[in-house]
């Protein structure tokens, strides 16, 4: 039992923070703005958010 748990949370410890990077990423790409006090935005001059197409109504 606890080597079991002990694994478990060594897994959720390496994985939240690559799982989060990803997230976050995503939501930039998708064009989600950053927060209004975001005074550093390391994205923008090499990612910038993609252009999504537009739904047809």
């Amino acid at each position: 039992m606890g080597v079991k748990a002990f694994t478990v949370a060594v897994f959720i410890l390496l994985t939240a923070p690559i799982s989060g990077h990803m997230i976050g990423k995503a939501a930039y790409r998708s064009g989600v703005k950053p927060c209004e006090v975001t005074c550093l935005d390391e994205y923008g001059p090499t990612l910038g958010p993609q252009s999504v197409p537009k739904k047809k109504k």
